[in-house]
């Protein structure tokens, strides 16, 4: 894809840290890029020459304010995105269906336990608190995907509580108890395969909420590593109504 372009250039994805590191995984992104020519826009310099113009040939997407490829911008930000998703959806399922399990099935203490955890969690606005958090604890990827995890972990815990508490009962799992299974065997061969398919139904749901709550801290990281939104294109557009107001506020 010729154009405007000064030559293609292999796509560097930044590197990430600690968590951040899952997005090497998603290699699928990488290859595509690669294969239709997607340049790195960290190494593409800003042409305002080509900025907000629409799509084309040599841009599918168009271009941003700085005449950078859309299209590149999203690619290389997608690792980022499905990076923090993922992970963070991995850990709100492993241990809120692991603490969801325990409750339901063990009761009286361990039920009260987990359950006044939850219960804590969820009295807070739970967009609030993953702010808080990361407010706290500094604006980082892996804090980022702590956030995430912990607000999602009490829909995980809850739907695993309810369900362990009604199939605890259940006469495929008094058959195991009698062929000698020890408790934790039972939860993890018995309860938690009859529970999986409505978990992933959930993981489903899930993962899609924690692309639109990490997109609340786009607006504090570099402008290349993040997707590109309508506002940002609309506040630098040379037509915007704000650029030719007059000092007394009248168009």
């Amino acid at each position: 894809m010729g154009g405007g372009r000064t030559g293609k250039a292999e796509v560097v994805f930044p590197a990430g840290g600690g968590i951040g590191q899952t997005g090497k995984d998603i290699g699928a992104v990488k290859d595509v890029a690669g294969a239709v020519g997607i340049e790195d826009p960290v190494r593409w310099n800003s042409n305002t020459a080509q900025a907000l113009t629409g799509p084309s040939a040599a841009h599918w997407f168009g271009t941003d304010q700085f005449g950078r490829d859309i299209l590149s911008r999203i690619v290389v930000a997608t690792r980022h995105d499905l990076g923090i998703a993922v992970t963070s959806v991995a850990l709100a399922f492993g241990f809120g269906t692991l603490l969801g399990l325990a409750a339901g099935y063990c009761g009286g203490w361990v039920d009260r336990i987990v359950g006044r955890g939850v219960d804590t969690i969820m009295a807070f606005p739970l967009f609030v608190l993953a702010m808080g958090i990361v407010a706290a604890l500094g604006n980082s990827v892996e804090n980022i995907v702590y956030a995430t995890a912990i607000i999602n972990l009490p829909i995980y815990a809850r739907l695993a509580r309810a369900e362990a508490n009604v199939r605890r009962g259940a006469g495929y799992v008094e058959a195991a108890r009698l062929c000698g299974n020890g408790e934790a065997r039972i939860v993890l061969t018995q309860l938690l395969p009859n529970i999986l398919p409505l978990m992933m139904v959930q993981v489903s749901l899930t993962l899609g909420y924690a692309i639109c709550a990490k997109s609340a801290w786009d607006g504090s990281r570099p402008v290349i590593s993040r997707l590109p939104n309508r506002t940002e294109r609309s506040a630098a557009c040379p037509l915007s109504p704000r650029r030719h107001r007059s000092r007394d506020g009248r168009s």
